[in-house]
């Protein structure tokens, strides 16, 4: 099927339109994938991105009070007062120039006080006004130059990615080296308890050459994994939540979408779970309550600020 491009008369920037809403007899609103909002008129086919933030293919991380959004086409933004204000802090291809943009995030994280962001055409890192731009995964046919889809440092230093056909990938020095293991739905966590999600469970990557190794023993919960998230050593899975392997608490059934951990104030380990069509979790001490409605849309993360209010990103 050929899809049409077109360039904008103020950028030449081009872009697919995906939809077109007239709003009088002689100008309309052009949609597009990856480009925003345009609008076509007398005066030619130009930008009309004033406000606009594209919110599709988000990724999220957080470290204390800060909380990064990546979006698609229009950069990385952060928060440092609870969604007050946000600071676009990787530019992305429809922003001005800046410093190197990223095309469509898939994921991201900080990693100390620089910036990792995966994208379409590679790997942004840096900081600031410092950034650097590496390859990804180059995939012939695939309509993009980076295949990875999402990477994660574990506690070695090593640096393992997955790719949009689940296949697991490893830095080196060389460049990425494909690894015997399959079938990754997702890498869950980072440092000593980054996880592989596939369909016999949650594995631990033990070396690129060698199968994963199943990370704990979940009985019929372990072909549940697409469906359960972990971190830090928690999994949140259909009707359980387990810790290192053992059963700590009971859910409700349903999807589970996202998991949050921290320490509270009290010394106690607090859990988020959010779940499809059910009211986000709170457990502490063996006991989940829902604390809220179920929220109306797929979650794609849930948190704490600094204050103890809850965040949820859909």
């Amino acid at each position: 099927v050929r899809v049409p491009t077109a360039r904008s008369d103020e950028d030449n920037m081009p872009f697919q339109p995906t939809a077109i809403w007239p709003f009088n007899k002689s100008a309309a609103i052009v949609g597009t994938f990856r480009g925003g909002p345009a609008l076509v008129g007398a005066e030619g086919l130009r930008i009309a991105r004033t406000n606009f933030h594209a919110t599709l293919g988000t990724a999220t991380n957080q470290v204390g009070n800060t909380l990064l959004v990546g979006f698609m086409s229009t950069g990385v933004y952060t928060t440092k007062d609870e969604g007050k204000t946000w600071v676009n802090v990787v530019k992305g291809t429809t922003s001005p120039l800046g410093v190197p943009p990223v095309s469509d995030t898939t994921d991201l994280y900080l990693d100390g006080e620089e910036i990792v962001v995966v994208d379409f055409d590679g790997i942004t890192v840096g900081k600031g006004t410092v950034w650097e731009r590496m390859p990804g995964v180059a995939m012939p046919n695939a309509g993009r130059q980076n295949g990875l889809v999402e990477i994660a440092k574990d506690e070695q230093g090593r640096i393992w990615g997955r790719d949009f056909s689940d296949r697991l990938w490893l830095k080196t020095e060389a460049g990425w080296e494909q690894c015997v293991t399959t079938g990754v739905r997702r890498i869950d966590g980072r440092g000593s308890h980054l996880l592989l999600s596939t369909e016999s469970g949650y594995l631990k990557p033990i070396a690129c050459d060698e199968p994963a190794e199943l990370a704990w023993d979940l009985g019929s919960a372990n072909k549940y994994s697409q469906l359960s998230r972990s971190a830090e050593g928690w999994v949140a899975s259909p009707q359980t939540l387990w810790y290192e392997g053992q059963k700590v608490a009971t859910l409700p059934d349903g999807d589970v979408q996202a998991l949050a951990v921290r320490q509270g104030t009290n010394g106690k380990t607090e859990v988020l779970v959010a779940l499809l069509n059910v009211p986000l979790q709170r457990c502490v001490d063996g006991v989940c309550t829902g604390i809220s409605t179920a929220l109306p849309g797929p979650v794609e993360a849930v948190g704490w600020f600094e204050s103890g209010r809850i965040w949820a990103l859909e």
